[in-house]
């Protein structure tokens, strides 16, 4: 990779990150152009380069936070040695771990760009298709393996939506249930 193609690289990391910080301050509505650029200290007219809508600024957060949760998965996927059900004991396992912030505010960047970007909506479909591949070839029933996937994404939304998220002690619990349908017969 050259310089310039890792400036470029460079200055999309910043502007991914400055439009994570508006979203977190103030939902889709504190994700302005403006406020995006001047926190990742890019011209307006850079951040166009690189983004040139909102909507192409919120489908690049949505992505890396996509793939972002992708690794999460990846790395329990490949501490497991269980074939069976390892996708989704891994999809679990991510979506339920303590330090899972970030699918908090995948949920809500779901959500938030869902209503305000029809058009994104084919991402999250793709995302979800493959997902609900993955899951259908990793020997747990089909439907069980679906329903347990879904769970885990309710789970996002529980959260964010309470007024007391769930402690530590109930997320264990969910998530030693949840793995526990996996292997029932």
């Amino acid at each position: 990779m050259n310089r310039k193609q890792h400036s470029a690289q460079d200055t999309r990391a910043r502007l991914i990150a400055a439009a994570l910080a508006a979203l977190r301050a103030g939902g889709l509505h504190g994700l302005t152009l403006d406020s995006v650029a001047k926190t990742a200290r890019v011209s307006k007219g850079g951040l166009l380069h690189h983004f040139p809508s909102k909507e192409a600024l919120a489908e690049a957060v949505l992505r890396h936070l996509l793939g972002q949760f992708e690794q999460q998965v990846q790395a329990h996927y490949d501490q497991d040695t269980t074939p069976r059900g390892r996708w989704l004991r891994a999809y679990l396992r991510a979506s339920f771990a303590p330090e899972a912030v970030l699918t908090l505010e995948l949920a809500t960047t779901l959500l938030l760009a869902l209503a305000e970007f029809p058009g994104i909506r084919a991402q999250v479909q793709q995302d979800a298709a493959r997902w609900t591949a993955r899951l259908a070839d990793d020997g747990v029933p089909p439907l069980r393996a679906r329903l347990l996937r879904l769970a885990a994404d309710a789970w996002w939304q529980d959260q964010m939506a309470t007024e007391h998220p769930a402690t530590p002690a109930e997320r264990a619990a969910l998530l030693h249930e949840a793995l526990r349908l996996i292997d029932q017969e």
